[in-house]
């Protein structure tokens, strides 16, 4: 792109003493359609999201209210579901769902099952059970007509807003990050993020989930569960491990 600075009109007297600006190259690279917006200061909330049809959004550039909690925040208030995460948007409330392992969140007075929470903007992908947030770069929240902008949900719910979560993405920078946690009644947690190859796959694990999460490219994610000693496995994406399943599962039998 280039740019030229306009030359101030002058007399034919005043030729000789005209001034003639030089010419201003202006380059910047466009961003990646995919390319999730920036964040804030602090690095807790993004300035934009995933809108549907519209795709990722500015939410200066954009006539509805959109929040996006990253990751950041995730660490920062150890989340471990995402109903932690949304207990920060002043505007969602949650409530038991169809069993005691399943939330419903009211946007703006109205439902949203957890079926109808869309995974990186495709609805049917995520359970309705209790979602974990070890898999979640993102999680983006849009109050307003909800079917006009992201198509009418499954069950029809999420008509006062709707909830989007973006996958972990591979950094520019290798990654192997290891954490534990006890909570009151002494259960003991690990959660592991690993991304040995920039740019390639993110793997996210933990004992908190009932899965191990990752990103579509990433392999051989391991999660192990911390249960009562004759209920302890190990849990492999990758099906070549079954057989040290097997082992695992025969040693724990004996304790």
């Amino acid at each position: 792109m280039t740019a030229y600075a306009a030359t101030p009109a002058t007399s034919a007297e005043d030729d000789g003493k005209s001034l003639v600006l030089d010419e201003v190259n202006i380059n910047a690279p466009a961003p990646s359609p995919s390319a999730l917006p920036p964040v804030f200061a602090g690095g807790q909330v993004a300035r934009g999201g995933q809108l549907g049809v519209l795709g990722n959004q500015d939410t200066m550039d954009v006539p509805f209210s959109v929040s996006s909690y990253t990751e950041q925040l995730i660490q920062d208030q150890q989340a471990e579901t995402l109903g932690d995460v949304l207990l920060n948007d002043s505007s969602v409330r949650q409530a038991t769902g169809f069993a005691n392992q399943a939330q419903v969140f009211v946007i703006r007075g109205l439902p949203l099952n957890g079926d109808d929470i869309s995974y990186n903007g495709l609805y049917g992908v995520l359970p309705r059970q209790i979602i974990s947030t070890d898999a979640l770069e993102r999680v983006e929240v849009f109050k307003g007509p909800n079917a006009f902008i992201n198509g009418v949900t499954p069950t029809g719910s999420g008509i006062g807003g709707g909830v989007n979560l973006q996958p972990k993405r591979a950094g520019d920078v290798p990654l192997r990050r290891f954490t534990t946690d006890i909570s009151n009644d002494g259960r003991v947690g690990e959660h592991l993020v690993t991304n040995p190859s920039p740019r390639r796959s993110t793997a996210s694990c933990s004992n908190r989930g009932t899965t191990c999460r990752s990103t579509p490219t990433a392999s051989k994610a391991w999660r192990k569960a911390r249960r009562p000693p004759r209920q302890r496995e190990a849990v492999w994406s990758s099906m070549a491990m079954k057989p040290l399943l097997r082992r695992v599962r025969s040693k724990s039998k004996r304790v």
